[in-house]
């Protein structure tokens, strides 16, 4: 959803500047467009036997030991995450003040939890999905 809400205003501002001929406009709406593509399908996830390891684009961003993960719930926070979906998760950390959670996104939720519920059996979950407005056919927002 996020994606083709980034799509369709891109190439919104894309339309203008080539119908008034404006060429450096146009690069740096494709540049914009590129670059957004990049960082969203660019997110990785990665449970190895001890830490959840979150890289963009290859670099490595976020990481946290999956013992220290307290609960994960459903959120729909629209704070900056590294999540290419609304539809995220909330991993709470416990100990810490400062990155006391992070909101990830995992195309496989199912698949996700049952790897972090196997290194840590004591996290507790609590990913339920909306209802409501908010939820229409079977997308999040």
């Amino acid at each position: 959803m996020l994606v083709a809400f980034l799509v369709v205003v891109t190439l919104l501002t894309l339309i203008l500047p080539i119908k008034t001929g404006q060429t450096p406009a146009l690069a740096v709406g494709l540049g914009g467009l590129g670059a957004a593509l990049l960082i969203i399908f660019g997110i990785s996830y990665e449970i190895n036997d001890n830490d959840l390891v979150i890289r963009i684009v290859g670099i490595k961003y976020f990481s946290v030991a999956i013992t220290e993960i307290e609960s994960i719930k459903r959120s729909y926070i629209l704070l900056s995450s590294p999540a290419a979906s609304l539809k995220r998760l909330r991993c709470n950390i416990k100990g810490r003040k400062i990155f006391s959670y992070v909101l990830i996104s995992p195309v496989d939720e199912e698949e996700f939890l049952e790897l972090i519920k196997r290194r840590n059996p004591n996290v507790k979950l609590d990913v339920t999905n909306a209802k409501g407005a908010w939820r229409f056919w079977d997308w999040d927002i």
